[in-house]
C-alpha cells in the first residue's frame, strides 16, 4: 500500500495540472517506500534533485496557465510557491550538509503541501477555471 493513494478526492479536475501533482505523489510514495525498506538515505539525494527539479518546472508551469486564466489571486499564489521553493531548497542545503532529519522533513512538507496547498489553494483556481468552461465552453487557458 502506497504512503499516498492517488484518487480522485486528490485531483483538481485540471489534467494537466493533475498529471503534475501525480508525479509529486510518486516522489514521495518512492521515498517513503525506501524509507520502509532501510533505503530511505540512499534514495534521498536523487529524490531531492528530482524535487527541485519539479518544482522549478510544475511551478513555474501551474503559474502560467494561472495567468492564462487572469485569476485573480495569482500574487497570493505566487507567494506560497515562492515560499514552498524556499523549504524545498532549504532541505536540500540540509541534505548537502549531511543532515539525517531531511527525509522526515521532506516528508513532512510534500504531506502539508498536498493537503494545505493542492487540495485547498490548487482547487480554488481549478473551480474557477471550470466555471470559466462551462460559461463560455472553452477558455484561453494554457499550461
Amino acid at each position: 500500500m502506497s504512503f499516498v493513494d492517488w484518487t480522485d478526492k486528490l485531483s483538481i479536475r485540471v489534467p494537466e495540472m493533475d498529471k503534475q501533482h501525480q508525479q509529486l505523489v510518486a516522489m514521495l510514495n518512492e521515498y517513503h517506500d525506501a524509507m520502509k525498506a532501510g533505503k530511505g538515505r540512499d534514495t534521498l539525494g536523487g529524490i531531492m534533485n528530482r524535487l527541485v527539479s519539479y518544482t522549478k518546472t510544475h511551478l513555474s508551469n501551474e503559474e502560467r496557465f494561472l495567468e492564462s486564466i487572469d485569476y485573480a489571486f495569482i500574487n497570493s499564489h505566487k507567494t506560497e510557491h515562492r515560499k514552498f521553493t524556499e523549504q524545498v531548497m532549504q532541505l536540500k542545503t540540509q541534505y548537502d550538509g549531511g543532515d539525517n532529519t531531511v527525509g522526515i522533513k521532506l516528508l513532512t512538507l510534500l504531506r502539508d503541501w498536498l493537503i494545505n496547498h493542492i487540495l485547498k489553494v490548487d482547487r480554488m483556481y481549478a473551480d474557477y477555471y471550470l466555471k470559466q468552461v462551462a460559461a463560455n465552453g472553452k477558455t484561453k487557458a494554457t499550461v
